[in-house]
């Protein structure tokens, strides 16, 4: 019964120790992240958002993600209100108009989808530059409408392509004719 009570006691003198530090933690500052739009931008993909109670550091905490895949987003205060946040994605995401995205900033939620791409003069259209490699090997590339690429990955056709050890990757996007094809 001794040992019984003793091995009480110590739970209790150490209870007594640790738990008042976790419960004494400080509050954590209110953050706040809107996201306010999108735009194609000539250094990239630009997000804009409205803020308020976040860091320098807090424009470290940052995830995105798009057309199955994670991408490095590069955020900075606008000015030196430290309200509007302007960040930085890679170029070509400019290619995946109409489709979703979404991601983190310090840590909190958004999610949009890229609009219409404005990049392209009149007479063009977006269009990927791909590589085609076999079981790892290079074995191609090409180019291909964007429109056409979509259509094939909607239908499946790339996780068949997949299955059988051929892989198809995206290696850049430019604007290119809107005419293609057999004159």
């Amino acid at each position: 019964m001794k040992k019984f009570f003793a091995s009480v006691l110590v739970m209790i003198v150490a209870l007594s120790v640790f738990v008042p530090a976790v419960g004494a933690a400080p509050a954590q500052e209110s953050k706040s992240v809107i996201f306010a739009g999108v735009s194609y931008q000539a250094g990239g993909v630009i997000l804009l958002f409205h803020t308020s109670g976040l860091s320098k550091a807090d424009l470290k905490n940052t995830s995105f993600f798009a057309h199955s895949n994670e991408y490095d987003m590069h955020c900075a205060f606008k000015d030196d209100t430290h309200t509007d946040v302007r960040c930085v994605l890679p170029k070509k995401l400019a290619n995946y108009a109409g489709e979703g995205f979404n991601g983190t900033l310090a840590g909190v939620g958004f999610w949009g989808e890229f609009p219409a791409n404005t990049y392209c003069s009149d007479g063009e259209i977006p269009w990927y530059t791909y590589d085609v490699l076999d079981n790892g090997e290079y074995v191609g590339s090409g180019e291909v409408p964007v429109f056409i690429w979509r259509k094939v990955a909607s239908q499946g056709l790339f996780e068949f392509w997949e299955s059988v050890g051929v892989h198809f990757d995206i290696t850049d996007g430019f604007c290119g004719s809107a005419d293609f094809g057999p004159a």
